[in-house]
């Protein structure tokens, strides 16, 4: 698991990390298929491909496609879903506070076509490597602590 600065702020994300082990009767194997499929927004059913390499570059693009095309699609309903041309801080919050000032009947006017988020393929989203890219971290870690933007929900 990683340990960086937010996982101690108290409520921003933090990591876990865990060794299981399989006493022969395939548990960690069904664990691995049943998170996979939730994952990777799968039926339920044989997945036994998907662990049979799950260091292959079959499986990688998988869940490299599943991420791009979930990211493809937040982005075309919101706003201000994380993306590479959103480049600083100031930049998101004018988003997020724009759309959090709504009323709930011009929050459902201010997505495009929000039905479509059905269309989600699991749980996975491609995270924009740009994203805030010209944001000084010391700066923006300043801002973001200051802020209420952590504290309360944003998007309801």
């Amino acid at each position: 698991a990683n340990v960086n600065d937010r996982s101690f702020v108290g409520y921003s994300d933090s990591e876990l990390g865990a060794i299981l082990w399989d006493d022969g009767d395939g548990s960690i194997r069904d664990f691995r298929l049943r998170l996979w499929r939730q994952l990777l927004g799968l039926p339920d059913g044989n997945t036994d491909d998907l662990v049979a390499e799950p260091a292959s570059d079959t499986a990688f693009d998988m869940w490299s496609e599943a991420a791009r095309d979930n990211l493809m699609l937040l982005s075309s309903v919101t706003r201000f879903t994380p993306r590479d041309s959103i480049t600083n801080y100031s930049q998101f919050k004018s988003l997020v506070d724009e759309y959090a000032a709504k009323s709930p009947k011009e929050k459902a006017v201010a997505l495009d076509e929000p039905e479509r988020l059905e269309g989600m393929q699991g749980q996975l989203v491609l995270f924009p490597t740009k994203f805030l890219g010209d944001q000084s971290k010391k700066t923006f870690l300043h801002k973001l602590m200051e802020s209420s933007y952590l504290t309360k929900p944003q998007f309801l």
